[in-house]
Order: structure tokens, then C-alpha cells, then sequence
């Protein structure tokens, strides 16, 4: 699974030269909640009818993830 670089997505309200400068964190991209379903569904053997708790699963991991940066 490939790293990104920890960084946000900036914002400009307002006019640029005196507007606020809102952050927003950056989230894990679908492509990357996918590849981590499909890795939580391989570790658990390929047993089927667990996709949407492989899903949620991934989402937390990766939220978390990302959140630390």
C-alpha cells in the first residue's frame, strides 16, 4: 500500500488577501479503502458475506491513519 505525504487541503474564504484560511484533514481515498477491504477479506480466510464490515473496518484503520498525520 502506498504512502501520501501528510499535508491539507487549504481553503480561502473571502477575498485571498483578507479572507480566513480554513484547513481541511486530509481522508483516505476510496482506491485505499478498497485495497484494505479486500486485504481484511483475504486475512480472514475469503469467507464470504462480511464486505461491509471489511469496509467499515477499513475506513476506521485508515481514518485513524490518517488522522495521526
Amino acid at each position: 500500500m502506498k504512502a501520501r505525504a501528510a499535508a491539507a487541503e487549504v481553503k480561502v474564504s473571502g477575498d485571498h488577501r483578507h479572507g480566513t484560511i480554513e484547513t481541511e484533514p486530509i481522508r483516505p481515498r476510496i482506491q485505499e479503502i478498497q485495497q484494505r477491504a479486500y486485504e481484511l477479506h483475504v486475512e480472514r480466510g475469503g469467507v464470504h458475506g462480511r464486505d461491509q464490515d471489511d469496509w467499515f473496518e477499513a475506513e476506521r484503520e485508515l481514518a485513524q491513519k490518517y488522522s495521526e498525520n
